[in-house]
């Protein structure tokens, strides 16, 4: 769905930053949520791996470099 509206809309960094931040603490208030991820990384899905870009990259589908600008760097 966010890619669609990516596509769609030709969304803004605001938009970007607030999918990143909504993202985000679905994944904290869902952590369930990590083990549906097809990472290439197995160890996104630890419960124990820390949800930062990599981790909202993946449940988003975006590459890490936007969702990274987004989420002030942080892996």
């Amino acid at each position: 769905m966010a890619n669609e509206n990516m596509e769609e809309y030709r969304t803004g960094p605001a938009i970007i930053d607030e999918t990143v931040r909504v993202a985000k603490k679905y994944l904290e208030e869902h952590p369930e949520e990590k083990m549906n991820l097809s990472a290439v990384d197995e160890r996104l899905r630890s419960k124990n791996y820390p949800i930062g870009a990599k981790v909202i990259s993946a449940f988003l589908n975006w590459p890490e470099s936007r969702v990274g600008y987004s989420h002030g760097g942080q892996p």
